[in-house]
């Protein structure tokens, strides 16, 4: 079936006066299909009206449907049974679409718009995984930008806060940057107290979230929809990346993962015509690239030497200790790198009018 494009060129280039062996020479679109349209004079092709034979049938379909309490395989039973009607499944069903039997209008549940750099949507879902041989319940954590949908997920054996700043930090190397807003939900991991628009986050991830560059903002109690990207990004992950795979330690899961989100990254994506990371990389040539708009990381991120498992050796010394302000900690690590480490000196004591150096001894006068 030729489109409208088609058949609008068709009938531009008649009317110029072009004979119909060179339209269809140009158009790659056999003659007579060209003699159609020019015979129509209509660039919307016209509809195909078949006669339907369950269509005889329909008040019976209407009151079957009724008995058999909307099963569509016992309506085909008994309406070959009682009526004789040789009629398959798969046209029994789209009948009762055509005629809106049994069908129920799908409500949107909202329409969002997100523009390039706006937000990332972040959370966390249980899952099971084979790991060594011993199926455990890992925690994945997921991150997706919401205007190029690009994903980015981690498995940890517990979420706190320490892993938390592991992962945002991951998040925030891999996607090159980060936006303005971190949406999440009403997590006791990053939440103070309050809910939603009203929510207060812990000092301490205040600081965090301001040293890489963004600020945490949560959703209304109950309103999962408003995160839908990273909750459809766990489906994703749960039914396609999971299952049937085998890991043999934390490292390698989460090398795996990381693996698996670059291969769905790259994919095609119908519904914008390109690839997720076109809109982050600047291959594809889009009025609103990703990238463009991104707050690149304004802190140098520290690269951490943390494995996940039941060791966490070199997780303190990958610079995410909880309990500090970490922007007082990069001016400690700068100026432990360009100072050799010195003892500070002792203060002078209750009765010390002069110092060591210059009184001598203690008890010499």
């Amino acid at each position: 079936m030729l489109t409208i494009p088609q058949r609008t060129s068709i009938l531009a280039l008649y009317k110029e006066g072009i004979s119909k062996r060179e339209i269809s020479s140009l158009l790659n679109v056999s003659r007579g299909a060209i003699r159609r349209v020019i015979r129509s004079q209509s660039t919307v092709p016209e509809k195909i009206k078949r006669p339907q034979k369950a269509e005889e049938h329909l008040s019976t379909i209407h009151q079957l449907y009724d008995e058999c309490k909307g099963n569509w395989v016992r309506v085909h039973e008994e309406l070959c049974k009682t009526e004789e009607v040789e009629i398959s499944y798969p046209t029994l069903t789209a009948l009762g679409r055509r005629h809106g039997i049994g069908v129920k209008p799908k409500r949107s549940a909202g329409s969002y718009s997100f523009q390039p750099g706006q937000e990332i949507q972040h959370d966390t879902s249980p899952h099971y995984a084979t790991i060594g041989g011993k199926r455990r319940k890992i925690q994945t954590a997921g991150a997706v930008l919401c205007h190029s949908t690009m994903r980015f997920a981690q498995c940890y054996p517990r979420f706190r806060r320490f892993e938390c700043k592991v992962f945002l930090t991951e998040t925030v190397k891999y996607f090159q940057g980060a936006c303005v807003t971190m949406m999440i939900d009403n997590t006791h991991v990053v939440v103070l107290c309050g809910t939603g628009a009203t929510m207060i986050p812990v000092p301490e991830m205040e600081a965090f979230a301001q040293r890489l560059g963004f600020r945490f903002q949560a959703h209304a109690v109950g309103h999962a929809n408003r995160s839908a990207h990273v909750e459809r990004f766990f489906h994703h992950f749960e039914t396609n990346f999971l299952a049937g795979r085998t890991f043999k330690d934390w490292e390698d899961l989460n090398r795996q993962a990381r693996e698996w989100c670059e291969k769905v990254n790259a994919s095609y994506k119908l519904r914008r015509s390109a690839k997720r990371t076109h809109f982050c990389s600047g291959k594809r040539t889009h009025s609103q690239t990703r990238r463009r708009h991104r707050d690149p990381n304004p802190i140098r991120v520290r690269s951490s030497s943390i494995c996940c498992g039941s060791s966490w050796r070199g997780a303190r010394s990958s610079g995410f200790e909880s309990g500090r302000d970490p922007t007082q900690r990069q001016t400690a690590y700068s100026e432990a790198s360009r100072s050799p480490r010195s003892q500070p000196p002792r203060p002078a004591r209750r009765g010390e009018t002069q110092s060591r150096s210059q009184s001598g001894p203690r008890g010499r006068a």
